[in-house]
């Protein structure tokens, strides 16, 4: 047998901050393929699970990954006998997510994978649950694609990107650069593979505070600095922070803060006065 056998599953391109756009896998058997030369409008991050792909610049083998670059020319050699992985990503905050893991968004990278055995057996899983419930694509997709960015490092020793001493300290990294968006403390926990009840109490043992009180200081002290700095109605900045709600968020603020958000502004405005 020979040629390519692949399975991809295109979810589409949603106007969102954040989402992906494709989950596949390839297999070449006895021939080699050239793909491109082509320029894509997503990013895609690509493990290599068999064989060699000869990419521009660079040959990724089994067990890395290499991440292509979006409105970049790209264009590899791949097989025979050659297995992969690749999901399609992009998104109005995709730059900044890539810059959280300190993997750039403005050409290809070439990365490590420190978890092997995790990864391919998370791609595997993932990738059945997406076969039986396209319903769940969406949520599937981004855990693994997460996941897996938790386990890549650079192969250029000189900008190896930051370890983190704990997963903890991704998860509450995320909170910081995710405040405005609805989180789940689920999510968070499937993010880590560990229990909602485990991460509340490795949170707090870091942190001092459950991830739901982290969020809450987030979003508060985010508004904080949006009443003292800008004209912003209350409305406009309650949904800034993360809050559909006018009342809950004002709720909250003056149980943190005691005031609420509209005597917090005369305060500080009265300071400046002053």
């Amino acid at each position: 047998m020979s040629g390519r056998n692949a399975q991809i599953y295109f979810f589409g391109y949603k106007n969102d901050d954040f989402c992906v756009t494709e989950f596949a896998r390839s297999t070449i058997e006895n021939t080699t393929l050239v793909v491109g030369p082509y320029v894509r409008n997503v990013y895609f991050l690509h493990i290599v699970v068999e064989g060699t792909c000869h990419f521009s610049g660079f040959d990724v083998v089994a067990r890395e990954a290499f991440i292509t670059a979006k409105n970049k020319l790209q264009s590899f050699t791949v097989g025979p006998n050659y297995t992969h992985y690749w999901l399609g990503f992009t998104g109005r905050k995709s730059k900044s997510f890539l810059d959280f893991f300190n993997i750039s968004a403005e050409s290809h990278q070439k990365l490590k994978i420190d978890d092997w055995y995790f990864v391919k057996n998370l791609l595997d899983t993932s990738f059945e649950q997406c076969v039986k419930d396209q319903s769940l694509e969406q949520n599937i997709a981004k855990t693994t694609l997460f996941s897996i960015l938790l386990r890549l490092s650079s192969c250029d020793e000189e900008n190896d990107k930051k370890q983190y001493t704990d997963e903890i300290e991704i998860i509450a990294q995320y909170i910081k650069n995710n405040y405005q968006q609805k989180i789940s403390m689920q999510y968070l926990a499937d993010v880590i593979h560990i229990s909602q009840k485990y991460l509340y109490k490795k949170f707090i043992k870091i942190y001092g505070v459950s991830p739901q009180q982290y969020l809450i200081d987030t979003r508060i002290h985010a508004a904080e600095k949006l009443l003292r700095t800008t004209n912003y109605k209350i409305k406009e900045i309650a949904a800034s922070v993360g809050y559909t709600s006018q009342l809950d968020f004002s709720n909250i603020f003056k149980k943190k803060t005691g005031v609420s958000p509209k005597e917090y502004r005369m305060l500080n405005i009265q300071k400046e006065k002053e």
